[in-house]
């Protein structure tokens, strides 16, 4: 069975107004998040009317045709024989005299920042790069949640509390927020994850002020944008760093670290211990809901970090000492907001992130 759809965010098709125009694919199978693009109906940089059949996705239980939203020129972004996801942008409608690239080849590396693990599931689902939704670093979790994926033994059945239900997480979805009481129910995990990658990064940047607090404020932006209970209310993408002072604990926020580059975060700390040195504080008009603090360098293994200010969790980091030194990641959180199998999972995107900060640095 197939039918037609617009290619465009909205159903209304319009001339071209020298803007590109994305061709989105649709969810046509509930089911299926992964889809074929089966064909371009028309050539690469062909002039195209508004409505026009450009390309046919097929899931497993039907096909697609996708019309042009606009009028312009056909920009293939993905080649035809892809898999994609539902959402992604696969084609754009440029001006007719907008420069149009060659036409993508099927595996082609699309050039987007990717961790080694996640290169392998996009090899092993078939899935081609161009065919993520979204910009930025490309992680496992990100795949599997995208994808229906079982997890990568991060969080397994038998870690799943016995309180509710937990299908969706199963199917490697996270599950939604639980409405917060007012008093927490404060709840505590952690684990290990190596050392070696983040001092190998270190000390390749020479000169550079970019410490493992700027990698794990950056990883811990990234992985929120996925976890999302933990950003509820108006602290949004807003991370504190808790900063120990002679008048008591300081936790100035940083905004949306996904965002900012290691060397911009860097900066960014080093204003805000300045700040907090001449004790001027750290007044917030959106209080966050996540904290990190670093106790790696006070020879601390395991700790709990406290939920204070309203938080919904707090990250700790710990350093084991061993021939092969270890980072533990503490995390308390409020079981009222996620429970254990949430924790358990943002903790598996977290190390795979820490395990590639190279990647952190070109996201």
């Amino acid at each position: 069975m197939s039918r037609s759809v617009s290619g465009g965010a909205s159903s209304g098709r319009t001339a071209n107004s020298g803007l590109p125009a994305p061709i989105v694919v649709p969810t046509i199978n509930a089911n299926d998040r992964i889809v074929m693009l089966a064909e371009w109906s028309r050539p690469h940089a062909d002039e195209v009317e508004p409505g026009t059949v450009v390309a046919t996705v097929e899931s497993s239980k039907s096909a697609a045709e996708i019309e042009a939203p606009a009028g312009g020129r056909l920009h293939w972004a993905v080649p035809s024989g892809a898999r994609v996801a539902t959402g992604t942008v696969i084609g754009w409608i440029v001006g007719l005299s907008a420069a149009i690239p060659p036409v993508p080849r099927l595996g082609e590396d699309a050039g987007r920042p990717c961790t080694d693990s996640a290169r392998r599931l996009i090899a092993e689902l078939g899935l081609d790069m161009r065919g993520v939704p979204g910009e930025g670093l490309i992680t496992e979790a990100m795949i599997r949640q995208l994808a229906g994926a079982p997890d990568s033994g991060v969080g397994t059945a038998a870690e799943t509390p016995s309180d509710g239900p937990s299908e969706p997480a199963m199917r490697g979805v996270c599950p939604p927020a639980k409405p917060a009481r007012a008093a927490p129910v404060p709840a505590f995990m952690s684990r290990s994850v190596a050392k070696g990658p983040v001092d190998a990064f270190l000390d390749a940047r020479t000169g550079s002020a970019v410490t493992a607090t700027d990698i794990f404020l950056k990883a811990q932006g990234i992985a929120l944008q996925e976890f999302t209970a933990w950003k509820r209310g108006s602290g949004g993408d807003r991370i504190a760093l808790a900063i120990t002072t002679e008048a008591g604990l300081i936790a100035p926020a940083i905004d949306d670290p996904a965002a900012r580059t290691l060397d911009e975060i860097a900066r960014w700390r080093i204003a805000a211990m300045r700040h907090v040195a001449v004790g001027a504080g750290a007044v917030e008009a959106r209080p966050p809901t996540f904290a990190f603090t670093n106790l790696a360098g006070q020879d601390i293994e395991v700790f709990v970090p406290n939920l204070f200010g309203g938080l919904s969790a707090t990250l700790g980091l710990g350093l084991r000492k061993a021939d092969q030194p270890e980072w533990t990641l503490c995390l308390s959180f409020d079981h009222n907001v996620s429970d254990g199998f949430y924790a358990a999972r943002f903790l598996g995107s977290l190390a795979e992130l820490i395990t590639n900060p190279e990647q952190l640095d070109l996201a």
